[in-house]
């Protein structure tokens, strides 16, 4: 089975949605997982679970070794995603989309593109890799213009704006333009 969806991993998520009638249409309703499954592995959600209004992700509750990369149950090409996303200290996770669900494909990133979150904080590993693996970067590829990610355990929020059509998008991080 093909198919292109907005994947999404971190360890600690809140998806924010304005009202449909704003045009925006709600991904997490806070309370369940309901329109999310793991990639290649369906309703596993394999660590994932919804507390207090938050999709968190614990990797000591999960079920398996597989992949715990949550993705949307639905398809998007264009689209603009408004997310609050938290990360632990040395946590490493990312937001990808144009992703292909096939079983031919272990990982979501032999795929899609992803925006890099990660605790910044982490200086071995930026400094490791470079800016083009800290948060806010497209990953591995150009890293973002500036530095505006807060610490561990604080609230982040990327604003994605992906035009396919036009092969077209930006990044706003905690209110900066960075890609």
């Amino acid at each position: 089975m093909k198919r292109n969806a907005l994947l999404l991993t971190a360890f600690l998520i809140g998806l924010m949605g304005c009202q449909s009638n704003d045009g925006w249409e709600t991904l997490f309703d806070g309370k369940s997982l309901d329109g999310w499954h793991v990639y290649g592995h369906g309703k596993d959600y394999n660590g994932w679970s919804v507390d207090s209004g938050v999709l968190v992700f614990d990797p000591e509750q999960r079920t398996d070794a597989f992949s715990a990369n949550l993705s949307t149950d639905k398809q998007y090409t264009s689209f603009e995603l408004s997310l609050d996303w938290m990360i632990s200290e040395h946590g490493n996770s990312g937001l990808l989309w144009a992703v292909v669900e096939d079983e031919k494909y272990e990982h979501p990133y032999h795929t899609g593109a992803e925006i890099q979150i990660l605790d910044d904080g982490w200086t071995e590993y930026v400094t490791e890799r470079g800016d083009i693996n800290r948060a806010g970067s497209l990953y591995n590829l150009i890293p973002p213009s500036k530095v505006v990610s807060k610490g561990d355990g604080e609230w982040n929020n990327y604003l994605l704006h992906i035009d396919q059509e036009n092969n077209q998008g930006f990044l706003d991080f905690n209110g900066e333009r960075v890609l």
